[in-house]
This record gives structure tokens, sequence and C-alpha cells, in this order.
């Protein structure tokens, strides 16, 4: 089949030769290409449109990120902000709690102070008073001593206290029927002593180890008062028991023999108490304690005390005790009895610790 070329001056039929006329195969192929060309033109342009439209979504994709992370880190520093403030206004609460915390324990303290300084003032009036009754009260019985109104057996337990003691032995008495400060400043008046008085109470108990040194080393004697046995510090009377024990004659010190050292207390003290001692034990084994007998018990009567030491823990000595006991007992003397102190006994309790320090008279001057 042929065409007609609009351009050829003639027209052939039939003929693929001619010039101006294109066969049928020519013309297929070049709408063949021509087609390729515009599916492959759509075929990119479709690609193009997909790129442009991914590039799009990805760009959005992008903006929203960003626009998230933006709000993110935006709610992050409002949390923060927010964080801040409140640890701020806590900070500025808690600064006001302990400015009116301050406020208040130091109200607190200056009222305690002032109620110490109150007690205080109140134990120098008391104890002032005291002091006046008992010399005043000193006094008077010295009197009724010399006149021989006041019978001296009253107070015999003090006087064998004194004469069985030394410088290391602790003396402990009661003062359950009356005050016995009075009469042992008459003792020392009588030996020419000096006695120095001290109390134990809640509010300070730090003046007793100082007192304690120097009456020691003036040879001196110390009266410890003790209101309330609650009140005892352990920890000082280990340390008087101690520095007590371990004393020896020296001549930088040559009055120490002349020391005494009495402890007064409200109620009569257990001196054998293990479970809970009112005073330790290496205090109690040396000491001398005047304590009510039982056939005062009903009586009330200062006149029946005895002087007791604390009961032994080795074996041999509980069994000289207790021999004792029985030699009393056969003998129709009291189970309890000081007559003991006569006999010729080591383990006689005349002297606690042996004859190295011998109680006598104190002389009136160093030059004497």
């Amino acid at each position: 089949m042929a065409y007609w070329a609009p351009s050829s001056p003639t027209r052939s039929w039939g003929s693929t030769s001619h010039t101006g006329v294109v066969s049928a195969y020519e013309l297929s192929t070049e709408l063949d290409r021509a087609a390729e060309i515009t599916r492959r033109r759509n075929v990119e342009r479709r690609q193009i449109d997909e790129d442009k439209r991914a590039q799009e979504a990805k760009e959005q994709y992008r903006r929203e990120h960003e626009l998230l992370a933006q709000q993110k880190r935006e709610y992050e520093l409002g949390a923060v902000a927010n964080e801040l403030d409140r640890l701020a206004h806590i900070q500025e609460q808690r600064r006001a709690t302990d400015v009116v915390l301050a406020r208040k324990q130091a109200t607190e303290e200056a009222l305690a102070s002032a109620e110490r300084n109150r007690m205080r003032e109140q134990e120098i009036e008391r104890l002032a008073q005291n002091v006046e009754r008992r010399r005043v009260l000193a006094a008077d019985i010295q009197r009724g001593l010399t006149n021989n109104t006041i019978p001296r057996d009253r107070y015999s337990h003090l006087d064998r206290l004194l004469e069985k003691s030394e410088a290391r032995t602790p003396l402990l008495i009661s003062a359950v029927y009356e005050d016995p400060l009075p009469y042992i400043q008459c003792l020392a008046d009588e030996c020419r002593q000096t006695i120095t008085r001290c109390t134990i109470n809640h509010l300070h108990d730090s003046h007793v180890i100082p007192l304690f040194e120097e009456t020691l080393q003036n040879g001196d004697w110390l009266y410890i008062d003790i209101p309330v046995t609650h009140y005892v510090n352990h920890d000082v009377f280990r340390k008087i028991a101690t520095t007590l024990t371990t004393l020896s004659p020296s001549t930088s010190y040559p009055y120490q023999e002349y020391f005494r050292l009495w402890v007064c207390t409200s109620s009569p003290v257990d001196i054998n108490e293990t479970t809970d001692p009112v005073f330790p034990t290496i205090f109690t084994t040396n000491c001398l304690c005047a304590t009510p007998s039982h056939s005062a018990a009903n009586t009330r009567s200062p006149l029946a005390q005895k002087v007791i030491r604390k009961k032994p823990v080795d074996p041999v000595m509980v069994q000289l005790q207790m021999k004792r006991a029985e030699l009393r007992h056969r003998a129709g003397r009291d189970s309890d009895s000081e007559s003991d102190v006569d006999e010729t006994d080591p383990a006689s309790p005349r002297k606690v610790f042996g004859p190295m320090f011998m109680p006598s008279p104190r002389p009136a001057s160093p030059d004497v």
C-alpha cells in the first residue's frame, strides 16, 4: 500500500522506493519511536512528580519533626522552669521554717538558760541557808557535847567510822534520820581539820574531781552530799576510788594521810548490790558504810547504826566471815556486831589497807 506525499509532484501507486513516499514500516517505526519517547517522557514526568511528592513529604515530615522537637524542648523547658520554681518555693519555705525554728530554739534556750540560772540561784541560796543552818547546828551540837546535854553515843557510828578509816578509805553514810554534817564538822574541829562540802545534783558534777584532788593534796576532809542517788556518776567515783586505791605516802604532799572522804546519801545504800549498784564496785569494795541495823528498823533511831564493809568475793574470806558470824552467834552477840575490830587478826576490818596510813591528830601548823 502506498501513500501520497504532498511534496511530490507526481503520484505513484504501489511503489516504495520513490522519493517522497514513506513506507508503512518506517511510519510504524516512527510512530513506535514517538510513542516510546512519549511513554518515557510520561514515565520521567511521573518519576519527577513522585520524587517531588516524596521530597515534599520528606520536607513535611522534617518540618513536623522539627515542630515536635521544638514543642518537646519547649515542654521540657517549661517543666524545668516549673521544677525550678517548685524547688525555689520549697527552699524558701525551708528557709522560713529554719528561721522560725531558729527563733523558737533561741527562745527555748533563753528560757532554759533563765530557768537554769533561776535554779542555780535557788540552789546557791538553799546551800547558803543550809550552810548557815548547819553552822548554827554544829555550834549547838558542840555546846551540847561540851555540856554533856547531847550524848555522844548518838553519833558513835561516825566516831567508829573515823576510828577505823584512813586516807584511802571512803566513808559512806546516810541522812535518813538526821543530817550528819554538823557532828562531822565537830569531829573536824576536834581533829583540826578543814572540811569542804560539795553537792552532786542533776545540774553539774564536774566540780567534784577538782575539789577531791585539792583536798587530797592539802590533807583536808571532803564531804560529798548526794540528795538523789540517781545523780551518781560512776565515772567520777570510779576515778576517785582508783586514785585512793593507788595512793601512797608522798614527800610532795605530806598531809594527804589526814585526808578523809565522807559521802552522804539521802537514803541507805546497799553496798553489796550487784544488779544495779549505786556506786561502782571499786568504790564500794574499799569503803566503810554506816547503815541502820536490823534492830533499829522499827524504832527509827539513829543510835543503832553499824559499820559494815562490802562482803568479800574470795571463798576463803567468805568462809572466814561465816566462821566469825557463827562464833558471834555462839557467844550471844549480834551477827552484825563490830566487836571483831579489837581482834588481832590480819583480816580485821579495823584497817582496810593495813597500817601504811595511820590516822593521827593533825598538827596545828606544818611547823609542829
